[in-house]
């Protein structure tokens, strides 16, 4: 009996395991099909954080039919690319019309660490991703971020969605993931350890 109740133990663990190690690598592979949008404040104060939601909400309204025509992640990194002095040039001027004078920069970077995010509708888990970061002056205030493509955040901006939408870019399994966030809220937080670590590794070589 003593025999019987270690293995059913032993069985269970390594099924946990085998059932985690699928999770996490359905979770890395998420950052592969989508664009995060990134705003940083100029500081946190109460001015500079309304101009943060109102500069988003000016970027997405802008933006709003941009990845019509993407059908994946590589297709709307080209678009935002080949707009960006656009976009940029466009939240400046936005910027200067609401009587501020920072500076609006902005770039699309590959790699950015984000932890996991629950949104209204659906979690995003942590990892590597790619993201359309602007930065309004100092960049020193609190960040806000969602979904550039597909186009989940445009709900801010007052707009119905275009465009693919989650479950058109990424798998069954995946989808499902993001869309089941209290079922796996214990598997997201082991995810994003393991991330941690695995980032503070790459991080000493």
């Amino acid at each position: 009996m003593k025999h019987l109740s270690k293995a059913i133990l032993t069985a269970l663990f390594l099924s946990f395991i085998f059932t985690q190690i699928f999770f996490n690598t359905q979770c890395e592979d998420i950052p592969n099909h989508v664009i995060r949008l990134h705003i940083l404040a100029n500081s946190d104060s109460e001015q500079d954080q309304n101009l943060k939601i109102q500069l988003r909400d000016y970027i997405l309204y802008n933006s709003r039919s941009l990845f019509e025509n993407a059908e994946n992640k590589q297709e709307a990194e080209h678009i935002v690319k080949a707009n960006m002095s656009k976009i940029l040039a466009d939240a400046q001027d936005y910027v200067h019309s609401l009587g501020y004078d920072y500076r609006v920069s902005g770039k699309l970077e590959n790699n950015v660490y984000f932890g996991t995010r629950k949104y209204e509708s659906f979690t995003l888990p942590s990892g590597n991703y790619t993201a359309l970061r602007i930065i309004i002056g100092k960049g020193q205030g609190h960040n806000w971020w969602c979904v550039m493509f597909p186009p989940l955040c445009f709900s801010a901006a007052e707009k119905q969605n275009e465009g693919k939408t989650l479950s058109d870019v990424l798998s069954e399994d995946e989808y499902y993931i993001t869309q089941s966030s209290e079922q796996y809220e214990y598997k997201f937080k082991i995810a994003e350890i393991y991330n941690d670590i695995k980032n503070f590794i790459k991080g000493c070589r």
